[in-house]
């Protein structure tokens, strides 16, 4: 199975080939169960301001990529990708405390 870090250096580099102007601050992947009990993956991509909606559009783009990046190491976990920026972030932690 693909590792976290590798996982995440996939990401950053599709990401600045496929959104260059996005602002990430950070990426995080950690495996997960989905709800059907499958083993997936759950990719976080925290920027500092919310993409413009063409941006966010071409995110799709950004779910192809990893997965066809995963089949080609025989990783058939399905990418949960989500962006999310820092106040969102900020936010919910707050939210739980």
């Amino acid at each position: 199975m693909t590792s976290e870090k590798d996982i995440r250096t996939a990401v950053e580099s599709i990401l600045h080939r496929t959104l260059p102007s996005l602002r990430v601050v950070r990426i995080e992947a950690s495996e997960i169960i989905d709800t059907s009990g499958d083993e997936s993956l759950d990719v976080k991509v925290v920027v500092r301001e919310r993409p413009s909606r063409e941006l966010a559009r071409r995110t799709a783009d950004v779910v192809d990529q990893l997965r066809t990046w995963l089949a080609e190491r025989q990783d058939e976990r399905f990418p949960y990708f989500h962006l999310t920026t820092e106040r969102e972030e900020a936010e919910l932690a707050q939210m739980g405390e």
